[in-house]
């Protein structure tokens, strides 16, 4: 995910880094992404496994808790 630009840094030639300029850019954040991707499929797979065995225990999933204010 090259497009990532919540916490993007670049490294300069002198050796350090900069952050990313993403005025006018929508956020996106990859780790969110994928986390988001990840729960879908599972939700999806635990679904579809319950219709094939609607007896089968099914643990629940957490819950996704924002840290961000």
């Amino acid at each position: 995910m090259w497009d990532d630009n919540v916490k993007t840094r670049v490294l300069d030639a002198d050796g350090t880094y900069k952050r990313v300029d993403r005025r006018g850019r929508a956020p996106l954040n990859s780790q969110e992404f994928f986390a988001d991707q990840a729960t879908k499929l599972a939700k999806k797979q635990q679904s579809e496994s319950h219709k094939q065995n609607p007896n089968q225990f099914q643990p629940m999933m957490s819950l996704k808790i924002s840290l961000t204010r």
